[in-house]
């Protein structure tokens, strides 16, 4: 990637940071899901209404929020959806009751929504094309930065302060970060008298506080590991996009995330099938840190992909309607899977997710090869899912 104006990295910096917060503050009550846990705070079925109201919230806001972010700024967006997801976070900590903690909860996740959306038009915007998927995969890491450094934050807040001040100091970050991006970030080159000049350059209880950071370190792992498999995934995609012209952008990520699908398969499978308490601390975090590098490498090129093959106009609207589907996922990762832990066993419900994969995998490969069948035809010349990548 070529290198970067003063403007241009005030902009990623900026929502780098923004997105991290998003993120944390997102993910702020789950992170604290096995201390209350363990001290009988709420049962099973109740944490998992509670997220997967914030779930629900998020798929439907980040559908609309992507449709909003093609007509109004997306400065203003992003600098709101902060605000007002700090606000409802610290309005969240008020309350005992799951119904209240749920509708807040929910209310929270609609103000997330804000985020991505206007993150990804304000990168398109200041990055040429040719950097656009190594600069989305850096700024995609924010959410394992706060993924990574969140549980081990978050286990030491509630451990001192409890989770209701965690939250709140968590809801006054995102408020401060959220001014300061009103007045730092600009929507595209050139709204503001900084232009830029080189723009067209390359382009507590019975659980002993050592167990819940040990269950912290475990997310950490995916979380480090989702903070390699994007940075890679962009990277290797601008690479091996640079390496065949002769072949279409969304081919090639395609390709890529049919690779980073089957790890993440594989992968599930040895932690469902090999993983017991009695397991290397070492195996397990590395395990962990696979899952995140299948996980967040396919979220990060589904994202360019839609971007990529959208016209500049409604590009807010294409990423939104792909959105959709990775937050039915969290929406489905709530009460839905741990209702079904209760009615079968967790191994049974990894099962489940490992044959999904499985079927996400299949699909690729026909689609995949129907593509590549339709470019031989065209072009006349062979191409398969291995040369795709690797061929000069």
């Amino acid at each position: 990637m070529g290198r970067l104006s003063g403007p241009q990295l005030v902009t990623f910096t900026s929502v780098y940071v923004a997105y991290t917060l998003y993120v944390y503050v997102r993910r702020s009550f789950s992170y604290t899901i096995p201390i209350l846990a363990s001290e009988g705070t709420l049962d099973k079925k109740q944490l998992g209404v509670i997220v997967s109201s914030q779930s629900l919230a998020y798929t439907i806001s980040k559908f609309c929020c992507g449709i909003l972010g093609d007509i109004v700024s997306p400065r203003l967006l992003l600098s709101a959806g902060l605000v007002c997801s700090g606000i409802t976070a610290i309005i969240f900590t008020g309350f005992d009751s799951v119904l209240l903690l749920s509708l807040w909860w929910f209310l929270n996740g609609l103000t997330h929504g804000a985020g991505w959306p206007s993150i990804a038009i304000i990168l398109k915007a200041w990055t040429n094309p040719d950097q656009f998927g190594t600069v989305w995969s850096v700024v995609s890491t924010s959410m394992n930065l706060a993924g990574t450094v969140g549980p081990i934050v978050t286990t030491l807040l509630v451990t001192k302060l409890g989770w209701r001040y965690c939250i709140q100091i968590a809801g006054v970050l995102s408020i401060t970060v959220g001014f300061l991006c009103l007045l730092i970030v600009k929507d595209k080159p050139g709204t503001n008298a900084n232009k830029l000049k080189d723009m067209d350059n390359k382009k507590k209880e019975d659980k002993p506080a050592e167990s819940n950071v040990s269950r912290s370190g475990f997310l950490s792992s995916v979380d480090i590991g989702g903070f390699v498999g994007s940075f890679v995934a962009g990277y290797l995609s601008d690479y091996m996009v640079s390496k065949n012209s002769s072949v279409s952008r969304p081919v090639i990520r395609k390709t890529l995330v049919l690779y980073f699908e089957i790890l993440l398969g594989c992968v599930l499978y040895i932690f469902t099938i090999h993983i017991s308490e009695s397991s290397s601390n070492v195996i397990v975090t590395l395990v962990g840190f696979l899952i995140g590098v299948g996980i967040y490498g396919s979220i990060s090129l589904f994202g360019v992909i839609a971007m990529e093959t959208a016209p500049d106009k409604i590009a807010g609207t294409a990423h939104a309607i792909s959105s959709i589907f990775s937050n039915m996922g969290l929406m489905l990762a709530g009460f839905p899977l741990s209702f079904i832990s209760s009615l079968l066993d967790w191994q049974t419900t990894f099962l489940i997710l490992v044959s999904t994969v499985t079927i996400v995998v299949t699909y690729l490969l026909l689609k995949l090869r129907t593509e590549l069948s339709t470019f031989k035809s065209t072009s006349g010349k062979t191409l398969n899912l291995y040369n795709v990548l690797f061929s000069r």
